[in-house]
């Protein structure tokens, strides 16, 4: 026991090298556990405030160095947190002991004092002035503070193994980002779909092939909706939103055929571009891996927001056909990488993973929670779309079971549309033709406002184009007097169509979108008198007429 006791009086001070490598492992740590803690909303809403005050405070002009100095603050005080209780219960910190760093004092006064020797390190820093005296062999000054001294034993740990822990965290540390939200434990294989598109052939009837344009769902869908089958029903979803009402368009799709019925409506807007940014962030790569997304990411936005339509600008996207390929090959990677891929993600895209976790999750954050979704690329006309598709255990009021999110990635301006049906064999069947006869040959115009004029005549008129300017107040006399007679007309054709099929889904589906764009003109008509007396009269006998042929009275 006395050789013992003399033996390790004899070993040196704990030297520079060996405290900085002790140093960087711990850091390893405390930057896995910032992106845990990045998980939680509060510690995301701690870290954009801490980053207010330090560029208020300090002035940093440079967008990068202003995002990335207040987490390399922070990793540094979870580092120091980290130590702070791995000396309380080991008596030197987890790198420490790794590095074969030990204390000479009783095994109390190793934890207590040590405690307070961090606590001094935490204001100091790791290798300032306070450990100056390091460099020539002797204790440092926070180690006199303390009344603790810190040496090097000699032993397998600290003598062959030193060298192999400090990249081996190292290089764990690269991994850290999947630890936020913990989404990476498996990840998901994004495949390629296409929609395929009605079949046309020599015995087509292309009398019943019409346009359907919509400025606010920015499309033109060139379809026979089935030969007729499928019917579109402008709606509203109406919801409070503090003292005010929100109005939400929408349109009901109803199969007369298998008497099925879904809904195809905007949630949101997404700035693609803004997304597709956080991609950069710890990845020196990307610029060689993206060249023409990198290029197009540092312009200025303005180039890419919506401007007014011009014929010359046709169908064409303003972001280009390479960096919409890039986006979309950086999406796919971002949602294949997961802890079994990491070698291959190694060797293809290189160890810097931060961007890639970022984009998944930003694109995760937008859909429904209640559901995990599966996730494939789909082309729908000429546009490609990132598609969720998740079935929710429990209806939700105002969605369906089966959902669909879908957001275009070839631009900047994306609309976030939800598509939701029931679950049912027939709805699946529904489902499927309805977007093979509409979503199959549709044009998408996500870049550009007004595109489609005004119509001219009510023959011109389109049941989605209701969604465009019913809740519109800018419209002259004669076009909203021409919008009143083509909802009347409209709803009252497909009326008649239900009460003589004698579908009951049908009718209930119809009075439930009259009562909505009865309230949604009440509300309209609170700010200034734009729909007319006649207008709501209209509407109230046809809503008459189905609730009576409910009952078994006809009155149409």
């Amino acid at each position: 026991m006395k050789s013992l006791k003399s033996k390790k009086f004899h070993e040196i001070n704990a030297g520079p090298v060996s405290r900085l490598s002790a140093l960087l492992i711990d850091l390893s740590l405390s930057y896995g556990l910032f992106y845990y803690l990045n998980s939680y909303i509060e510690f995301r809403d701690f870290i954009s405030e801490f980053s207010g005050i330090i560029q208020s405070y300090l002035g940093l002009l440079n967008k990068n160095l202003t995002e990335v100095f207040p987490i390399l603050i922070v990793v540094y005080l979870l580092g120091q947190f980290i130590r702070f209780y791995g000396t309380l219960i080991l008596g030197v910190s987890f790198g420490q002991l790794l590095m074969g760093i030990r204390g000479t004092s009783p095994f109390i006064w190793n934890r207590i004092g040590g405690g307070g020797r961090v606590f001094i390190e935490t204001f100091s820093g790791a290798l300032l002035l306070l450990d100056l005296p390091l460099f020539s062999g002797n204790i440092s000054i926070k180690e006199r503070l303390s009344m603790t001294r810190l040496i090097r034993v000699k032993g397998l740990i600290s003598q062959k193994l030193r060298f192999f822990f400090v990249p081996l965290f190292l290089g764990l540390s690269f991994f850290a980002p999947m630890l936020q939200n913990l989404t990476l434990i498996d990840g998901i294989t994004v495949s390629f779909t296409k929609e395929k598109s009605e079949k046309l052939s020599n015995q087509t009837n292309f009398d019943s092939y019409k346009y359907y344009p919509s400025n606010r769902f920015k499309m033109n869908s060139f379809s026979s909706l089935k030969n007729g089958r499928f019917l579109l029903l402008p709606s509203f979803q109406i919801t409070k939103k503090g003292k005010s009402k929100k109005i939400t368009p929408y349109f009901i799709i109803y199969d007369t055929k298998n008497n099925a019925d879904g809904y195809f409506k905007i949630t949101g807007t997404v700035p693609l571009l803004d997304v597709m940014l956080v991609g950069i962030k710890g990845n020196p790569l990307f610029k060689s891996k993206y060249p023409e997304l990198f290029k197009i990411l540092n312009e200025q936005r303005s180039i890419y927001e919506k401007r007014p339509y011009q014929e010359k600008y046709n169908k064409r996207t303003l972001i280009n056909k390479l960096a919409g390929e890039q986006i979309e090959d950086l999406i796919q990677t971002s949602f294949e990488l997961s802890y079994s891929s990491v070698a291959k993600h190694f060797f293809s895209n290189g160890p810097f993973i931060r961007g890639y976790v970022e984009v998944r999750n930003r694109l995760l954050g937008i859909v429904n929670k209640a559901a995990t979704p599966e996730i494939d690329i789909i082309q729908m006309g000429a546009h490609k779309f990132l598609r969720f598709q998740q079935k929710l255990i429990k209806d939700r009021p105002g969605q369906k079971p089966y959902l669909e999110t879908l957001l275009p990635i070839s631009t900047h301006n994306a609309l976030l549309f939800e598509f939701g049906w029931n679950k049912d064999i027939q709805d699946a069947i529904s489902r499927r033709d309805f977007r093979e006869s509409f979503f199959g040959v549709v044009d998408w115009y996500f870049d550009y406002k007004n595109v489609f004029n005004y119509p001219a005549r009510l023959e011109d008129f389109k049941s989605v184009q209701i969604l465009d300017y019913f809740t519109k107040s800018s419209l002259k006399e004669g076009e909203q007097s021409l919008l009143e007679d083509y909802v009347h007309m409209y709803y009252g054709n497909i009326s008649k169509q239900a009460i003589d099929k004698k579908d009951k889904k049908l009718k209930g589906i119809i009075i439930s979108c009259i009562n909505r764009l009865y309230l949604v003109a009440k509300i309209k008509n609170r700010a200034k008198n734009i729909f007319s007396e006649s207008f709501f009269k209209k509407l109230r006998l046809i809503k008459q007429s189905l609730q009576l042929d409910l009952k078994g009275i006809k009155n149409f």
